[in-house]
């Protein structure tokens, strides 16, 4: 798959989830990064959207060990953009 369709794939999986935390966040996420990541971020982006919402929400606060696949760079700068947008409100 091409990078631009790769990242519009992103786009609309991060703007249609089922949990609206979760929805909020990821538009915020990709709105403000997703021009800066590299291949690599933006399929393992892609695969984290296709987990289910409370999955991630139980990954991003803490309630559930993240899995090994997430586990790094992209899924910390997702849990500072939670927290960021916590203390925003």
């Amino acid at each position: 798959m091409s990078t631009d369709l790769l990242k519009k794939e992103i786009q609309y999986r991060a703007s249609r989830r089922g949990m609206r935390e979760i929805d909020l966040l990821f538009r915020a996420y990709v709105t403000d990064h997703l021009d800066d990541l590299e291949e690599d971020d933006l399929n393992l982006l892609r695969d984290l959207l296709l987990e289910y919402d409370m999955h991630i929400f139980d990954w991003l606060t803490g309630e559930a060990p993240v899995p090994k696949k997430y586990a790094g760079g992209l899924f910390e700068n997702l849990r500072k953009a939670l927290h960021q947008r916590r203390e925003g409100y």
